[in-house]
């Protein structure tokens, strides 16, 4: 029994040894070829697109807020995963994006005191970003505090829409006389 499921459910074992290193906001990242010929821009590293492979610090409320309050509530929004990877709680959006005609997935997780996502083309979680968040420092934060941050940012980005959507009427309405 032990080898058929096994067979199964073959173990892939990733050698990440040589993999490039990247350091965002204080947190060794380690990426596998495919994404090596990004760059590093302030807190984020990123591929051609977000929606092609980036990892970003959303440590401020306003990019939290920025990043995980709009991608939870666009209507291309196909479904909102919550799992463990490599020892990290996360919680995991898949849309398909007509933009770039294929499917986007945005993995929220923390290290240490910090919240960290990439975001990548596909939707599912690959062996290799499983390993890229498995050889990050553990999380400080824990599972309910994770989930309270991106409820709260949510919310605020909701808010801040309609508030938005107020104005922008109020001043047409006055415009117009």
């Amino acid at each position: 029994i032990i080898i058929l499921s096994l067979s199964l459910n073959p173990i892939v074992a990733i050698d990440s040894s040589n993999w490039k290193e990247i350091t965002i906001e204080g947190v060794n990242f380690k990426i596998p070829p495919q994404y090596q010929s990004g760059e590093l821009v302030g807190d984020t590293y990123m591929l051609e697109t977000v929606f092609d492979f980036s990892i970003a610090s959303v440590n401020n409320n306003s990019s939290l807020k920025e990043i995980y309050g709009y991608e939870s509530t666009i209507e291309e929004l196909n479904n909102l995963e919550l799992k463990e990877v490599g020892g990290h709680d996360t919680v995991i959006l898949h849309s398909y994006r007509s933009v770039c005609q294929h499917n986007v997935s945005y993995v929220f997780f923390a290290v240490r005191k910090s919240i960290y996502t990439i975001s990548f083309n596909g939707n599912k979680i690959t062996s290799e970003i499983e390993e890229i968040i498995k050889n990050t420092p553990e999380s400080k934060i824990s599972k309910d505090e994770l989930y309270k941050k991106l409820d709260k940012a949510q919310e605020d980005y909701v808010q801040e829409q309609i508030d938005y959507d107020e104005a922008y009427e109020y001043s047409e309405s006055y415009r117009e006389g």
